[in-house]
């Protein structure tokens, strides 16, 4: 219904159903959303929201902070995150918005402080280490980079960002052994170019010639990939 060119059609629905049941949540936010365009008249149906189930705080608080992120209003993202954080500091939510909100800004510090928050409510997140993981990536901050994918395996020892960024650490320090070993535990490496150049060049460095020249490769998939397909 609420596509574009029937959005009043659709606002007019939602008014009508708040107007059957003054407490129909799902309408007031739906009217929330439809009204972004103007901030004041989107805050007041996310703050009847609140009004209604005081325990949606903290997720009200978050929507108008990603309201204000769409307006380019710094100050009131900061503002309304914070209070999302207050009132459910276990909620994942803000604290990875902020950590891509800092990031998008260019203060990778500040990002990795709120990805690292939100692990503090969610510890087993793999996307959020292997995130924290690469800005250190970024920033040539090894050391710590490898402490965080090594946290990924883990939790999940076969998660492939994590084992070939481990390969690359491992190579940075001349340590092509255990480089073949982290990028041999990927999942069918040997379908990949990337990774079987890689194992090749391990195994050179290894003084292994026969295994770089003996690989497995399914050429099949290589060519699909190497075409596109």
């Amino acid at each position: 219904m609420a596509q574009k060119g029937d959005i009043a059609s659709a606002r007019d629905a939602y008014k009508k159903a708040i107007t059957i049941d003054p407490q129909n949540i799902e309408a007031y936010y739906q009217l929330a959303l439809l009204s972004s365009e103007n901030t004041d008249e989107a805050i007041s149906y996310f703050n009847k929201i609140k009004e209604i189930d005081p325990e949606l705080s903290s997720d009200v608080y978050y929507n108008i902070g990603v309201l204000y992120s769409l307006k380019n209003n710094d100050k009131k993202v900061i503002e309304y995150m914070d209070k999302a954080i207050k009132e459910d500091p276990q909620s994942i939510k803000p604290y990875y918005f902020m950590g891509m909100w800092w990031e998008e800004k260019g203060n990778i510090a500040k990002a990795i402080e709120y990805y690292e928050k939100s692990l503090n409510a969610e510890p087993s997140n793999t996307e959020v280490l292997n995130r924290i993981a690469e800005l250190y990536l970024s920033t040539k901050s090894y050391i710590s980079a490898e402490r965080y994918f090594k946290k990924v395996l883990d939790i999940n020892p076969s998660d492939t960002k994590a084992l070939w960024y481990l390969a690359i650490l491992s190579e940075l320090k001349n340590d092509f052994s255990q480089a073949k070993e982290y990028l041999s535990r990927i999942k069918n490496w040997q379908n990949f170019p990337d990774y079987v150049l890689k194992m090749s060049y391990y195994n050179i460095m290894l003084g292994d010639i026969e295994s770089a020249v003996n690989i497995p490769v399914s050429y099949t998939h290589l060519r699909a990939h190497e075409t596109g397909r």
